[in-house]
């Protein structure tokens, strides 16, 4: 065995594993359908065993929140509105922050459903525009 010293096999695994052929294998073997239905089995079992469920949730818990606190402090002291419109709907629902994804920075206070479908468009003003078009053109049949 080269590495016989447990941090030195460690250090090697990762250098390797790091390497941009090795990735891209590794990317081609998770892709292929036979081992994509593998793959899920596996995570469904793991994720079956309630520990590993606990360990999942902690972690993602753990980690949401990290992203939250950094995407607070860039947020600033701008406070979320009491029962206020939805600039995009006008409907009066429970607003949610939404961030410029490129840069995240807070733009504004959005209800979930128009900030889910800001997310499906791209957050781009071509592809809104593009939908617009078509509402307005209506469907050719």
């Amino acid at each position: 065995m080269p590495h016989k010293n447990k941090e030195d096999r460690q250090q090697y695994n990762r250098e390797y594993n790091a390497r941009p052929e090795v990735k891209r294998r590794r990317v081609a073997r998770n892709e292929r359908p036979e081992n994509r239905l593998k793959i899920a089995r596996r995570n469904k079992a793991w994720y079956a065993v309630p520990c590993n469920r606990v360990k999942h949730d902690a972690y993602s818990a753990e980690h949401r929140y990290e992203w939250r606190d950094i995407q607070r402090s860039k947020l600033g002291t701008t406070p979320k509105p009491e029962n206020s419109r939805c600039p995009i709907c006008q409907q009066v629902k429970d607003l949610q922050w939404d961030h410029d994804p490129k840069t995240g920075l807070f733009r504004g206070w959005i209800c979930s459903l128009c900030n889910s479908g800001l997310g499906h468009f791209g957050d781009g003003p071509t592809i809104l525009s593009r939908a617009l078009d078509y509402l307005t053109q209506g469907r050719v049949t």
